[in-house]
């Protein structure tokens, strides 16, 4: 079952956040001056407030068969939310993973800040990098991914003027992960329509439509009446927002003075955003 560092309050609408206090620490009740005290200096220096942010983890999902999504994830809140994603195609455990929005370098509340940002005082899609700590590619950059197991954490902060914190609050938390592409259609496309490289060997790519992952390529190349042959396309490389194939004649040389029909699907892209209450993973277009 999903974890997390608050309570459900008395009406069972909200998550929030517990603090640090327990009723061990207190001697009598007049010590008992606000509903939430934070006297956790893990994370002070990074943030300037003593705590921690409301943290709450999913259990690891599976989507039956690896395969290519992007997220759409909302969660309401009285702060501001970063949305850790952790996927792999085939570690059913995330032993192995990729990550993507990575906060503290351990997934935990009083982890090591990876992002170097404090999370209420920023746009919600402003970008940091940090692609050393943890297990595989940390980012602030969310994009569409390969994957069969995928598990979410959730970061909230907010912050009075005066540098302490609030008590933070979750209300609710949706998260979708779709697999509808969006089709870009090359018709007779010629070498001169296509970036060429020699490097490693000759090939050749369609310009940047974005940076979310190409899902398929498909080519059709036309009949070469000149040379009264076939041709024989080879997708060499699917990256971010772009496809690169070779195309090669029935002797296996590079071809020249080809026509080809390509269909590049790709996965929506996607980005971070923050409104009043709600903040999250939104599709971009």
């Amino acid at each position: 079952m999903a974890t997390h560092n608050g309570y459900v309050d008395a009406t069972g609408l909200c998550l929030k956040h517990t603090g640090d206090i327990t009723w061990a620490d207190k001697t009598a009740w007049s010590d008992y001056t606000s509903w939430i005290e934070y006297t956790d200096t893990t994370i002070e220096t990074e943030t300037g407030a003593k705590g921690t942010p409301l943290r709450w983890q999913s259990d690891i999902m599976d989507l039956g068969i690896a395969r290519y999504v992007y997220p759409l994830i909302e969660v309401g809140c009285n702060g501001q939310a970063r949305v850790v994603i952790e996927y792999h195609a085939s570690s059913s455990d995330l032993s192995s993973k990729t990550t993507l929005g990575l906060y503290t370098d351990d997934n935990t509340a009083t982890g090591t800040i990876e992002t170097y940002s404090v999370l209420d005082y920023l746009e919600a899609d402003y970008t940091d990098y940090d692609t050393t700590a943890g297990v595989g590619s940390t980012t602030t950059n969310y994009l569409g991914f390969k994957a069969r197991y995928v598990r979410i954490t959730v970061f909230v902060e907010a912050f009075e003027i005066a540098g302490t914190r609030k008590q933070t609050f979750i209300s609710n938390i949706s998260t979708k992960f779709l697999s509808d592409t969006i089709e870009r259609n090359f018709v007779d496309a010629d070498m001169g329509t296509f970036a060429y490289s020699s490097v490693p060997f000759d090939h050749y790519s369609t310009d940047n439509y974005g940076t979310a992952p190409v899902v398929s390529v498909q080519i059709t190349p036309h009949y070469d009446i000149t040379n009264e042959q076939d041709l024989v396309p080879l997708i060499y490389q699917k990256g971010g927002g772009k496809a690169s194939f070779r195309m090669l004649d029935l002797a296996g040389n590079d071809a020249v003075g080809w026509t080809l029909d390509m269909t590049v699907k790709y996965l929506p892209e996607v980005r971070a955003y923050s409104q009043i209450g709600h903040s999250g993973i939104k599709r971009l277009r």
